[in-house]
């Protein structure tokens, strides 16, 4: 799961996770945060760290990340065909010129959002592996499936179920979305090579092992995301899942005799 405190909010009937906190940096409970509140404190914390000479940069990378946020939560909040810039330069607590600044349209905006979204997910994934302690193979398989379960569960996803549902009678959108996606999975697959290398040894057994990873826990997110499922049987497919993968990488290392 993505670590933090969650709060439940409804989706079209359904209820899914925000990831609205952020940590105080000193041990204290996180506090829940909307994007105009994480963006405050993040540029207050940055100013007293930063070179005076590096500040505008500074504020102008955080102001983009702020932006970023705010067009997640509002996809998931609004949906694709309600998104405005207008609305999203309210939710980041800018104004619509400071807003354009950074991004001119509507398009422009959707594709850095989805940059943004892969890359929370990778970066996810990387915690998910390097994790508090060295794991043993068992581990490493369960963390990969709870970092992507995580991630399917959060806003993000649901923003990116948003614009890949409205991608579908928009050409331009559609290839925006096609490229993205198999982008970050061809870098997913990266990682996964590194941090577990033995699956190298089997190049098939290792690519359906992740296609079923991601087309079980995807379906199930959906289904959730509709409010089709129960926490229970999640839990349950989640665990035999884990299971199905760690066969498959015991039936790898046995064809090598290792």
């Amino acid at each position: 799961m993505v670590t933090g405190d969650f709060t439940n909010v409804q989706y079209r009937g359904a209820k899914f996770a925000p990831r609205d906190t952020d940590s105080n940096g000193d041990g204290t409970r996180p506090i829940e945060m909307d994007s105009r509140q994480r963006r405050k404190l993040a540029l207050q914390r940055a100013k007293e760290n930063s070179d005076p000479e590096h500040w505008q940069t500074t504020k102008s990378e955080f102001t983009r990340d702020s932006i970023l946020r705010a067009i997640v939560e509002c996809l998931a909040e609004y949906g694709y065909s309600n998104l405005t810039l207008g609305q999203v330069a309210r939710r980041a607590g800018l104004s619509k010129g400071a807003m354009q600044h950074h991004f001119e349209s509507k398009s422009a905006a959707i594709e850095a959002a989805l940059e943004f979204i892969f890359q929370q997910q990778i970066e996810l994934q990387q915690s998910y592996a390097r994790g508090p302690s060295e794991p043993t193979d068992d581990q490493l398989h369960g963390r990969r499936i709870d970092a992507l379960w995580g991630f399917v569960q959060d806003s993000s996803y649901v923003a990116f179920l948003e614009i890949a549902m409205a991608a579908r009678t928009d050409p331009h959108l559609g290839e925006l979305v096609n490229t993205q996606y198999w982008q970050f999975r061809q870098k997913s697959r990266q990682l996964t090579a590194v941090i577990m290398p033995e699956w190298q040894h089997d190049k098939e057994k290792f690519h359906l092992a992740g296609v079923l990873v991601n087309y079980v826990l995807e379906g199930m997110a959906l289904r959730q995301t509709l409010g089709l499922s129960d926490e229970e049987t999640d839990k349950a497919l989640r665990e035999h899942l884990k299971k199905m993968v760690a066969s498959l990488f015991d039936e790898t290392q046995g064809v090598d005799g290792r």
